[in-house]
This record gives C-alpha cells, sequence and structure tokens, in this order.
C-alpha cells in the first residue's frame, strides 16, 4: 500500500530541510498574502513542492526549485534592509538546499 506523506525522514537531511522551509515559507506566504502583498502567492505553491518532495515525486523537486528561485529573486529585488537581508538569507538556503549535490544525486536516483 503506497501511503502519501507530508514529510519523509528517509530522504537525505537536505531534502528534508528544504521541505520544512517550502512548508514554513508557504505558512508565512499565507499570512503576508492576507495582509496585502500578491506575489506572496508564489510562496504558498511551495507547499505543493513540498508535498511532492517529500512522496519523492520528481515534479515537485522542480516546482520547488522554481518557486525558491523566484522568491529569492523577488527577495533580492524588493530590497535589503535588516529584514529583507534575513528572508534573503533563508531563501538562499533554500535554494542551495534543493541544488546540493546529496539532494540531486538522491532525486535522480529515487525519484519518479
Amino acid at each position: 500500500m503506497n501511503q502519501k506523506k507530508w514529510f519523509n525522514a528517509t530522504q537525505p537531511q537536505t531534502l528534508q530541510f528544504a521541505c520544512i522551509l517550502l512548508y514554513l515559507n508557504a505558512a508565512f506566504g499565507v499570512f503576508y498574502f492576507i495582509a496585502g502583498s500578491p506575489l506572496e502567492i508564489i510562496s504558498v505553491v511551495g507547499a505543493g513542492a513540498a508535498y511532492g518532495i517529500a512522496n519523492d515525486r520528481r515534479w515537485g523537486w522542480y516546482l520547488g526549485l522554481g518557486v525558491s528561485i523566484v522568491n529569492f529573486l523577488l527577495a533580492f529585488i524588493v530590497g535589503l534592509n535588516f529584514y529583507g537581508l534575513i528572508s534573503l538569507m533563508f531563501r538562499g538556503l533554500l535554494v542551495v538546499l534543493l541544488l546540493h549535490p546529496m539532494t540531486r544525486s538522491y532525486q535522480k536516483l529515487w525519484f519518479k
């Protein structure tokens, strides 16, 4: 029986942390979207990407990489005040986690 899961503890740490960051970005994206920032809807799509990654789906990895790159570029364009710099660092970390060699080799081998 193939169960769907929200988090996969058997994946490498880089993918586990990427899933956690994608879910957190999605949660904060909902709050910022409600507060009036329409571009944060992109972060909400990251929850679907994290779900796909947790279930070993290649589309989830591609979607997560796309969302994280777009979020990083948007954070870079918006500004570099103190809070923007912290946001930029976490969004950059997500890109690095998804492009890490351990993540790349795992997704090439195990993702469907």
